[in-house]
């Protein structure tokens, strides 16, 4: 059995019902596109939880296969802003067949539910690619709290992610969050520890700093003269974007 497993609170999750359910074959397959977890914080979880982990780099190829088309096509989400997220998930899922097939997996799985856009696009990837085994998440109809997750994972002595309120997705090219107090549309208010890419600070609005950005048939090529690829352009970091 192959589950989809980014390191937060509903994979996690899900490694422990099925440990609890008796399931002892279990692989936990992370995609690596740039997220924020690090695998020696995933590896870490995955041991505990008794289930072996399946790290595969596709920062390349996301980059140049699902990040470039987007950015020269202009892609955006209901035209409000870039599509996202949204450009790992057949990547995902083409990686999630491939190692079921290397291993001769007939089950793979994940943790979206039913009011996620993220069910459909990867079942429907996973049906497109032809995989013949089973595949979908438990959660299709009956998701589990945020809360529930966290008590239970507490209880199993994980406690990593008690203070996660927020459920996020990352990667090279985008990060999204929802749940928490996202959830409350009277609040109009993004907490500033989500922040990391950017920043509020009073201190910078007064900088009369500029960046130059160079564009080659229609992709970012370089900053302020220094030549990057997709990939280095997606995780080069500044004192001021890490705030």
């Amino acid at each position: 059995m192959i589950t989809l497993f980014s390191g937060g609170l509903d994979s996690t999750y899900l490694l422990l019902r099925l440990r609890e359910m008796g399931f002892s074959d279990v692989h936990a397959l992370s995609v690596d596109i740039g997220e924020l977890e690090t695998q020696e914080e995933k590896q870490r979880i995955a041991v505990r939880l008794g289930a072996t982990l399946h790290v595969s780099h596709q920062q390349d190829v996301f980059a140049a296969e699902f990040v470039a088309p987007a950015i020269k096509a202009q892609a955006v989400y209901l035209g409000l802003h870039p599509v996202s997220s949204t450009l790992s998930r057949p990547l995902i899922a083409r990686t999630a067949v491939d190692l079921a097939h290397g291993l001769g997996a007939q089950c793979i799985i994940h943790t979206a539910n039913r009011s996620q856009n993220t069910l459909r696009r990867l079942n429907g990837t996973l049906e497109l690619l032809g995989f013949d085994g089973n595949y979908g998440s438990p959660y299709d109809l009956q998701p589990v709290s945020r809360v529930a997750k966290t008590s239970e994972l507490a209880a199993a002595g994980i406690t990593f992610a008690s203070d996660r309120s927020l459920s996020g997705d990352s990667n090279l090219w985008c990060r999204e969050f929802e749940s928490g107090a996202l959830d409350d549309p009277e609040a109009h208010s993004i907490p500033e520890t989500i922040y990391r890419w950017s920043t509020t600070s009073p201190d910078l609005r007064d900088r009369d700093e500029h960046l130059s950005i160079t564009v080659e048939e229609g992709i970012p090529t370089a900053i302020d003269g220094l030549a990057m690829n997709l990939v280095e352009l997606g995780t080069t970091s500044t004192p001021e974007s890490d705030a």
